[in-house]
């Protein structure tokens, strides 16, 4: 007796009896929930009748045996069981292969069980013979597929050529379709370009079939991209086929040739009607718990599992932020760079592109945009960036997102948060400490605007630690702020190996898929701590809800469009490249009108520098793409040169960072011939990139450069300087001898077409810096300093000039242009409004040149808040980034910019709040081209408070004035310190980089006197990896009962229950960051452990109460007059 793995929804006995050659009879046991699938034959038999089907159903069978007698055949079953046989007969000739039964459907049908009856009547094959050598002896080409339980497949397909198979359909519904098919069919694309001569690319080929059932087409083309492999498997799926209840011919038909056939799978369809939700829940409640967890990890470099049991498609991903890093790509213009543009419209263009060259190389996930904010140009990731601005950042990432998401690609918003160091990135000594301001208003910002504005539909987690956790692992960051407070929807995807702590640590704290499959700590981990408990299964669902999600969003569980391979490097990619680049260059100086240069008269140009005849196109690391073509600086003016008198010498001149001088005798003897100087430096992928921090450790241009800069205008005067980098080089040692200075980040592969067009005039460059150009080192943050908290205030960047006075070489949104603008007529509407009323802003922009040219106008808010307190407990940036906008102008033209100042941009984070606020007082709008040249302001005054709902966009009124952290530097008491290094002060100190710690034994407590009864709003425990499970909040006015100590051994009076009143329990805690809103009066406040959560102590980081001043608080109204 033959077995094998089925289902059926009807009750009772189908005979299903026709002519045939041969009987057989299939029956579905089902004995509670399990189900087997019988099947047995008699050759030779023939049954009696016409040929008029005709069926017997006994629809309930509660006999203890069952004798069925048809020929001489008995079957018995027992009363637990429902019996389906099924007798098939097959026309003489064609017969169903293994047989006897049809192929069921739904089920999974292998392709080379196609039906016996040979040539023309069982499949059509244009070649003789089995080219494979398998399984079968007729002429189908099988072979055996190179993956473990792949079986078999049919190769060697030509077109017009097509498999036949007989199927029983058992209900009349709609099925989804999936084929495993694989190919490596690609054609090769010679083509010459002008200066560079001849490239040579491949291309995959789009490969189709279609499905007939008795001669109809039922599924239209099913169309892929050829898999780069002849066993790269990837899934068709053709949605929503009706096919009728009974017994079919199906037919496989081989609409092109040069690809592999492994099986093809019928499910039934999802219902129509119901929601997305809807049927997440119920593939959900289908799943085994190993098949959830292979939802949740990869099974290669960069993809994760199909599962075809239920239909559900893997994601198929690739790097990089600029291109697809998979083959020959595009190579666009560096993130960095992509925000000199400043121009979201351009971004979101961009994003359209690599989206499209994304689905043109058969991936359904870009690893796309890197949302990292550059703290520090030195940072081995600068050049993934968008800058030091997060407003700015997340403007543009969020175009990109927009873009990318439009083709149905999925981008990844990386790296969640706060990348900046290289150095020991992995490692848990190079922790960073964030404040909870920080986080929300700095580095998360960026991240919160792709979730909320992008809709973004997947976020990668950063590989670093924050406050002692790692991102991947990281609850505060994963859970409370990112879908707690952001409302994100989607799934989190771990940084490839960034998974450091157990397999249930990451997953409970947010983290839902692991990349890539080794060591796979998820695939071997979760099936234990699933059995332990440790992660619940409603844990395990919810990582999987969020990644079904995911897909039906991007539209992968509908009829989802094959990409076309021909985008890739398409023409209009081409164009859209060189337009990012253009539009990126930055002129920062042009003394005399050096430029730009008449290409129309005869002139001499000596081009020099480790960069003139390279094409620079990012750092190191996995954000590097092969571009189809790349113009260097000297092929890009010779090209846009080509039939003008100009004449060009060349000498590299110097290395990007070595001590050879060797070249320097070459390079200033071309000076010397020279009508103009041309150097190109700045950095390469031996200086910067992914796990390579600034090789020199200095922001200055490395090696020998600036000294042969100097070298070179000694000898010729008329000396102009392109630099290429991620990260922005400084030029203090050379940039007086400089007249021409234009920064062009990477520009791309058509880079160097760029940089000639803006030499020579053909392009006014309209880019403006996204980070401010120190002079030196010195103006840049301590680089071993890890204390991001209240960067926000002045950590780096143009915050950081602002408030420590320094004059940076160029500022930030510095740019110049061929041609001038003049600001006029700020007007700002209302001046005088409660908060959370939209301000409108507009600005008259006027080019006075004589050539049409793009500006960048830019707004920043400053404020002064009516309340105090709110001043020193809310220290705010001299002035903040709040809008922006790239406008073109024809000579003489003008243009009003009008800008809305809205919640988003009014906001700051209110800790005691635990939301965004706007706070009455009176702010400030500045306006103009560069963040030191913004030559008009006007104010305007919000005479009320508001909480702001980023998630919902809702506001509520507050009479609540901005609390401060009350507990900070106040005399603490606790019940004992592991040693003398973490004592009680620690708690309360401000600096998240100390703690308290207690011995290890319960209970254990610490308390903070506030000096005077006050009205507490809300505690915030910052815990240590050694965290209370079980505590409670006390409060208590007896202030008699302790001294104020590091540690009061004999101190008793406040351990009764008498004294203390609890405000908050709780036997669940978890760790990391506890944030209670608690309302109550009390002058002391303690934390009473109960039950360790780990075989530590009890240890705090930071212990912050936010209590009401002891003055009497009148409500803002009340205390503001015009």
């Amino acid at each position: 007796m033959w077995m094998e793995s089925c289902r059926t929804e009807q009750p009772g006995i189908v005979i299903s009896l026709s002519k045939w050659s041969r009987i057989g009879i299939t029956c579905s046991l089902q004995p509670g929930n399990s189900t087997t699938h019988l099947s047995k034959t008699t050759p030779g038999s023939r049954a009696r009748g016409g040929n008029k089907m005709k069926q017997i159903c006994l629809s309930s069978l509660l006999a203890i045996g069952l004798t069925l007698l048809l020929g001489f055949f008995v079957l018995s079953g027992p009363t637990a069981a429902r019996l389906v046989p099924q007798i098939a007969l097959g026309p003489t000739g064609q017969q169903p292969y293994p047989g006897p039964a049809p192929h069921p459907i739904p089920g999974k049908i292998e392709a080379e069980d196609y039906d016996e009856g040979g040539e023309g009547v069982a499949y059509h094959d244009t070649t003789a013979g089995n080219s494979g050598g398998q399984y079968r002896s007729d002429d189908v080409d099988i072979e055996e597929t190179t993956d473990t339980g792949g079986g078999y497949d049919v190769g060697w397909i030509e077109e017009g050529e097509w498999l036949q198979y007989t199927v029983y359909v058992t209900e009349t519904a709609y099925y989804d379709v999936q084929v495993r098919v694989a190919s490596w069919a690609e054609k090769t694309v010679v083509e010459t370009l002008p200066v560079i001569g001849t490239v040579t690319r491949t291309v995959p080929l789009t490969k189709t079939f279609h499905i007939e059932f008795d001669s109809a087409d039922v599924t239209g083309p099913m169309t892929f991209i050829a898999t780069g492999g002849w066993q790269n498997w990837t899934s068709v799926f053709a949605r929503r086929v009706w096919l009728e209840a009974g017994q079919h011919t199906m037919r496989l038909r081989m609409d092109s040739g040069n690809f592999n056939v492994n099986w093809i799978s019928f499910i039934k369809s999802l219902r129509a009607d119901w929601s997305d939700e809807e049927k997440i829940d119920w593939l959900i409640g289908q799943m085994t718990v190993t098949e959830k967890i292979d939802q949740l990890h990869g099974v290669g470099w960069m993809d994760t599992a199909d599962n075809t049991r239920l239909g559900i498609p893997g994601f198929k991903m690739a790097d990089g932020p600029h291109g697809v890093r998979d083959g020959k790509a595009t190579a666009f213009p560096v993130g960095i760079a992509v925000a000199a543009t400043w121009d979201p419209e351009l971004a979101e263009r961009l994003g359209i592109a690599l989206g499209e060259e994304f689905r043109g190389k058969g991936r359904n996930q870009a690893l796309a945009p890197c949302l990292d904010i550059t703290r520090d140009p030195r940072n081995g990731r600068s050049p993934e960036s968008l800058g030091e601005e997060p407003y700015l950042d997340g403007e543009i990432g969020a175009a990109l997102i927009r873009g990318i998401q439009s083709t149905q690609a999925i981008a990844t918003a990386k790296h969640f948060a706060a990348t900046n160091h290289q150095t020991d990135r992995t490692c848990e000594c190079a922790n960073r400490w964030i404040d909870a301001r920080t986080w929300r208003e700095l580095y998360g910002l960026p991240f919160r605007m792709a979730v909320q504005q992008g809709g973004v539909w997947s976020v990668m987690n950063a590989y670093h630690w924050i406050n002692e956790r790692p991102c991947s692992a990281n609850y505060e960051l994963l859970t409370r702020i990112l879908r707690d407070e952001w409302d994100y929807k989607y799934y989190v995807v771990s940084d490839w190996g960034s998974i450091y702590t157990s397999a249930e640590e990451a997953i409970n704290a947010g983290c839902d898929l692991e990349m890539p499959h080794t060591p796979g700590k998820y695939p071997s981990e979760l099936p234990g701590a699933i059995i332990s408990g440790t992660v619940s299964m409603e844990a395990l669902d919810e990582a999987v809800r969020r990644v079904l999600r995911t897909k039906f969003a991007a539209g992968l569980m509908d009829e989802y469009p094959v990409g076309n391979p021909d985008d890739v490097c398409s023409q209009e990619h081409r164009a859209l490249a060189l337009e990012v680049a253009q539009k990126s260059i930055v002129l920062l100086k042009n003394e005399d009108n050096i430029l730009p240069l008449d290409k129309t008269s005869p002139i001499t140009i000596a081009l020099i520098g480790p960069s003139a005849d390279a094409a620079r196109l990012d750092g190191t690391g996995s954000s590097v793409v092969d571009p189809c073509y790349a113009y260097t600086p000297k092929q890009g003016i010779e090209n846009r040169t080509a039939g003008f008198p100009v004449n060009i010498i060349y000498a590299r001149g110097c290395d990007i960072n070595s001590n050879d001088t060797s070249g320097f005798p070459a390079a200033i003897a071309a000076a010397e011939q020279a009508d103009v100087v041309v150097f190109v430096g700045g950095l390469d992928n031996t200086q910067e990139g992914e796990g390579l921090d600034r090789a020199s450790g200095s922001v200055q241009l490395p090696g020998k450069q600036q000294e042969l800069i100097n070298a070179l205008a000694a000898v010729n005067p008329n000396l102009i300087v392109v630099l290429e980098s991620g990260g922005i080089v400084a030029l203090e040692q050379s940039i007086k001898n400089i007249k021409g200075l234009i920064y062009a980040f990477y520009p791309g592969m058509e880079g160097g077409n760029a940089i000639a067009d803006v030499l020579f005039g053909k392009v006014n460059p309209g880019g403006k810096l996204p980070v401010t150009m120190p002079c030196n080192d010195d103006q840049l943050p301590d680089w071993s300093d890890l204390n991001f908290a209240n960067d926000v205030v002045d950590g780096f960047g143009y915050r950081r000039f602002d408030s420590l006075g320094l004059t940076p070489q160029y500022a930030f949104g510095y740019g110049l242009s061929y041609t001038n603008f003049n600001y006029g007529d700020l007007t700002v509407t209302p001046t005088l409004a409660p908060g959370g009323t939209p301000i409108l802003v507009s600005v008259d922009v006027t080019n006075t040149g004589e050539l049409t040219g793009d500006e960048v106008v830019q707004l920043y808010l400053s404020v002064d808040f009516t309340d105090p307190n709110a001043e020193a407990f809310v220290p705010m940036p001299v002035k903040q980034l709040r809008g922006f906008k790239r406008i073109t102008l024809e000579p003489r033209q003008t243009k009003t910019v009008t800008f809305t100042l809205g919640l988003e941009e009014l906001a700051f984070w209110s800790v005691p709040d635990d939301s965004f606020r706007i706070e009455a007082g009176i702010y400030t709008v500045r306006v103009g081209g560069s963040s030191d040249s913004l030559p008009l302001s006007k104010t305007f005054w919000l005479t009320s408070s508001v909480l702001y709902n980023s998630a919902t966009g809702e506001t509520s009124p507050t009479l609540r004035p901005v609390l401060g952290n009350t507990a900070l530097n106040h005399p603490m008491t606790c019940s004992s310190i592991e040693n003398p290094e973490y004592v009680c002060r620690n708690a309360v100190d401000g600096d998240l980089s100390t703690r308290w710690s207690s011995q290890f034994s319960d209970p254990q407590w610490i308390y903070v006197d506030l000096g005077a009864r006050r009205k507490i709003e809300r505690v915030i425990l910052h815990w240590e990896n050694a965290y209370g499970k079980e505590y409670e909040i006390q409060v208590s006015d007896d202030a008699r009962a302790c001294p104020a100590s590091d540690r009061a051994e004999t101190c008793r009076g406040l351990d009764t229950a008498e004294t203390w009143t609890s405000v908050y329990s709780t036997t669940t805690g978890v760790g990391e960051v506890d944030n209670l809103e608690v309302s109550v009066w009390g002058r002391l406040v303690r934390m009473y452990g109960i039950k360790r959560g780990t075989g530590w102590g009890y240890s705090l980081r930071e212990f912050e109460i936010y209590a009401w001043p002891r003055l009497v608080y009148l409500p803002v109204v009340l205390r503001q007059s015009p």
